[in-house]
């Protein structure tokens, strides 16, 4: 992050460095022009089109204008399109390469030849540069790699979308065969007439195409409608690889469009195939022609629907039931009332240390002079972001190590009014005091207690790694989280006092406790800020339950996406089983005034309809548990302090299903309770 000046305004930007004619050699349109040979080492700069919009009235209007960067004038003379992300991660501002040597770390883009394979580039690559970087190493690796986390979020929506695509073609499958059925004397007719198979089929092909356009249009209509509140809610977690926005990709439309046609071909050919198959004779003598040959693929397909749900459902329910775990877990410290200000200070206006302090100080003092604050401190990190290093670098004054830990170590510089601002406890010891000039320490319990078991830490030295200095450990306080809440990151953790930083700490967070909002706060800070600290630009003001809601945005996306996909599943599979027994109790109406003529009660033949429905339901419960015990497992990355095979989760699932098949199953066979026996019989 760096400090620019536009006018008398202030902000904290994203940039990038790179030689020139590099933007249009991606095939990247500017408006404006890209850096040239004579501009390395010259102060130019191109501006983010989204940047310039939000400063300009028109993007164009920022070409030839001068912003100020690390102190220094440069003229704006180009405007890279809305969504250009490079080299990774949104940027606002680039920079032509710096003149002189390079830095000890480059980053060099290159486009493989056609037909040559990563891993021999890589080997080339290794071997041609081998002695002639002054010991320096090449590494060859893919531009955009997918971080674990977007890799798995991409897996579950996927497979969760096919159990809904099955789910849909089993309804869709379900209501052609019930149309088939209907028409089936019709067709019969047709074929006694000539017609032959593969004209029908053509027939329904083009019924079938018509729907599925019409599908199709809508569901474009509503994706672009709904595009920019889906992409708004995808976390930056999992998009900050990119190097393009969430946007509408035509080939991704064609093929899900394709894809769409396909399944809905397959849908409504395969019931008339089958429907082929019957007795061509007895398909003219019955004008209401009975599905008693067809019940088996009917439940068959129901079957399939209900067991699809079922699985995105669990999903979604152990998902949740995470989440809901995940959302009572404390960060560590006290977050209601607590707001963060994060600021950035130009290193040409704040070069020394002690000013740079002095300063800080007194925006504490003035912050906590204010009515609504009753607590304010000055830290480069708090809970949930820290700096971390490996803890097997930590050693201590008796010699422990932690060689072999896997646990990273956090540490931040922090006031004496940190702990109380947070309300992290303070179990022995005292916190740090700011007029102590010698270096001390606050460790978390689960720190003390591996370095020294069973002793007291109180006192005893030590130092992050062999290049820090020995300080002394001043007090320990209740243990904290570290970073994302669903990642085991473990609890060590280290505070300083602010005089043991060798170097003026340049990005800062002004954390205040106050009985105000937010809003109101950032509203009488920001003209505090300007005037206390000149030249420091407000990265932003938010709260602290923010903050803590976007440790826990990719396990919320998930959570979302997959219960959303499964009320759709649930909604889609309630309406096909209510549906085909709603034909089914239609097309049998002649059996049902029969069995009603003879002494059957209406509610014998609610009976009968619901038992059936429990049968179908049986059927998929036994289908569909071994995979939503498998869906379960697939979900487990993204679950917190909860077993995928959780027995309540799967029991009110299982019980979730039951109840809606029976709902869904209920007014059909409320409808067939009501069937007049002698309008029924005279159906022929």
């Amino acid at each position: 992050m760096t400090v620019i000046e536009l006018g008398d305004r202030l902000e904290s930007v994203s940039v990038a460095r790179f030689t020139p004619g590099l933007i249009t050699e991606l095939g990247v349109t500017l408006l404006g022009r890209d850096f040239t040979a004579a501009d390395v080492g010259q102060r130019v700069a191109i501006l983010g089109e989204d940047f310039a919009r939000a400063h300009y009235q028109r993007p164009s209007d920022a070409l030839g204008q001068f912003v100020r960067v690390d102190g220094e004038m440069h003229t704006v003379v180009g405007i890279a399109p809305h969504g250009f992300r490079f080299p990774l991660g949104l940027k606002s501002l680039w920079l032509p390469s710096a003149a002189g040597p390079p830095p000890r770390f480059v980053r060099a883009i290159a486009r493989l030849r056609p037909h040559l394979a990563f891993a021999q580039a890589a080997e080339l690559t290794t071997a041609s540069t081998s002695g002639d970087l002054d010991g320096r190493a090449v590494r060859l690796a893919p531009l955009v790699t997918a971080t674990p986390a977007a890799k798995q979020s991409v897996i579950l929506a996927i497979a969760a979308m096919a159990c809904l695509l099955l789910v849909g073609i089993a309804n869709a499958s379900n209501l052609a065969l019930a149309d088939i059925i209907q028409r089936s004397g019709e067709l019969a007719v047709r074929r006694a007439l000539g017609a032959s198979a593969l004209a029908l089929v053509r027939q329904l092909l083009i019924e079938t195409g018509l729907r599925a356009a019409m599908a199709v249009a809508l569901a474009v209509l509503a994706v672009r409608a709904s595009l920019d509140a889906i992409a708004s809610g995808v976390p930056r977690i999992l998009t900050y690889g990119s190097l393009r926005p969430i946007e509408l990709d035509w080939r991704a439309l064609i093929f899900a469009a394709t894809l769409t046609a396909i399944m809905a071909c397959v849908a409504a050919v395969a019931p008339c195939v089958q429907s082929f198959r019957s007795d061509l004779q007895r398909g003219l003598q019955d004008a209401v022609p009975q599905i008693a040959s067809h019940s088996l693929a009917r439940n068959a397909l129901m079957v399939v629907q209900l067991a699809g749900t079922l699985v995105i459902l669990s999903a979604a329910a152990i998902l949740v039931n995470g989440f809901a775990r995940l959302i009572h877990l404390s960060p560590g410290y006290e977050i209601n009332g607590v707001s963060v200000v994060q600021l950035r200070l130009p290193p040409w206006r704040y070069s020394d240390k002690d000013r740079t302090e002095v300063a800080l100080r007194a925006l504490r003092s003035e912050t906590m002079s204010l009515p609504a604050v009753t607590e304010a401190s000055i830290t480069d990190g708090m809970p949930l972001f820290m700096s971390l290093q490996s803890a097997a670098e930590l050693e201590t004054s008796d010699g422990v190590v932690l060689q072999g830990s896997e646990s990273p170590l956090g540490f931040a510089f922090v006031d004496e009014g940190f702990f109380s601002t947070l309300r992290i406890p303070m179990l022995s010891g005292s916190p740090l005091n700011d007029a102590t000039r010698e270096p001390r320490v606050v460790i978390t319990r689960s720190l003390a207690e591996r370095l020294w078991p069973k002793q007291d830490a109180i006192g005893k030295s030590l130092r992050l790694s062999i290049d820090e200095p020995w300080v002394i450990v001043a007090g320990i306080v209740a243990d904290v989280r570290l970073g994302y809440f669903d990642d085991a990151l473990g609890n060590y953790a280290v505070f300083m006092n602010r005089a043991s930083a060798r170097n003026p700490l340049l990005f800062q967070m002004l954390v205040v406790r106050s009985n105000a909002t937010t809003g109101s706060i950032e509203a009488t800070l920001r003209p505090m800020i300007t005037r206390v600290l000149p030249g420091a630009a407000v990265i932003n003001v938010r709260s602290a339950g923010d903050f803590v809601a976007d440790e826990r945005a990719k396990t919320r996306f998930v959570t979302q996406l997959t219960s959303a996909l499964a009320m759709i599943a649930i909604v889609m599979s309630m309406l096909g089983v209510c549906g085909a027994f709603w034909r089914t109790v239609h097309q049998r109406r002649r059996e049902i005034g029969i069995r009603l003529a003879v002494g059957a009660e209406p509610a014998d033949v609610v009976r009968m309809v619901l038992v059936e429905s429990l049968g179908v339901v049986a059927w998929a419960l036994l289908t569909g548990l071994p995979l939503s015990v498998a869906a379960s497992f697939a979900v487990k990355p993204f679950l917190f302090e909860v077993s995928p095979v959780d027995p309540a989760t799967m029991s009110a699932v299982v019980v979730l299903l039951i109840g809606c098949a029976m709902a869904a199953a209920y007014l059909p066979a409320r409808y067939a309770s009501r069937v007049d026996p002698i309008q029924a019989l005279r159906v022929q």
